[in-house]
């Protein structure tokens, strides 16, 4: 997965776009910890992605506890594919500075408003019980557990890419472009009460094309763009 880093300006203010990816070598978030710590340093406020667990998950409905149980399985996964390679998670890894802003929804927003009745919630609940079983989860860490690390990688990637594009497309309005917009405002909201005049978001990959596109309606412009993957970083210590 190619990840970006985006430079984008709008009069005296300054941002930088980090893309990230959930599990890679610890080299890669070594080098993330430092961008983020020289970034703070030299005045930007941090703005990261990170559901929040901060909400109870009781009294769901029955859909709601099965977009629930998705959730909560596909964190297992990360973990478990991390283990398998011999990687690490971008949630365990990173460290944000202690004025950093999470720039994201809670869980229990993001089931709830999934969940919600309708054609969106019945097409994520057929989705999942088709495509998205216990035994095909087991076959990917079969599957990424008997092959060396760079080519685990690349399979970690290709079952990021089917969950988006086999389940989670009638995800995609709350899961991506709702907490795009939510990063965007964020950003926004601390630039016009002048509480920053840098930001740095470290957001998804896939996120990427649309917080840029929000900015640059906004009136940012795009000054550079850098592009690098997690596997360059395999042997690094």
């Amino acid at each position: 997965m190619l990840l970006e880093t985006v430079r984008m300006k709008r009069g005296r203010n300054d941002l930088v776009i980090q893309g990230m990816q959930h599990v890679a070598p610890a080299g890669f978030y070594k080098a993330i910890q430092a961008e983020i710590m020289a970034a703070a340093a030299s005045g930007h406020r941090v703005y990261y992605e990170g559901l929040r667990n901060n909400e109870a998950l009781d009294c769901l409905n029955e859909d709601e506890r099965q977009i629930s149980g998705f959730f909560r399985s596909l964190f297992a996964t990360y973990d478990e594919v991390a283990a398998a390679c011999g990687f690490v998670t971008q949630k365990e890894s990173l460290y944000y500075p202690p004025d950093a802003v999470n720039a994201d929804m809670s869980l229990r927003r993001l089931v709830v408003a999934l969940g919600r009745p309708g054609p969106r919630s019945r097409a994520i609940l057929w989705l999942l019980r088709k495509f998205y079983t216990e035994e095909m989860r087991q076959g990917l860490l079969l599957n990424i557990r008997s092959n060396p690390p760079r080519e685990a990688l690349l399979n970690g990637g290709r079952f990021h890419n089917f969950l988006a594009l086999a389940v989670m497309w009638p995800f995609w309005p709350v899961l991506v472009d709702f907490r795009n917009f939510l990063v965007v405002d964020a950003v926004e909201r601390d630039l016009e009460a002048g509480i920053a005049d840098r930001a740095y978001v470290c957001y998804g990959q896939a996120h990427l094309p649309g917080i840029i596109g929000l900015f640059e309606e906004r009136g940012w412009q795009v000054l550079d763009a850098g592009r690098r993957t997690a596997a360059m970083f395999l042997d690094a210590p």
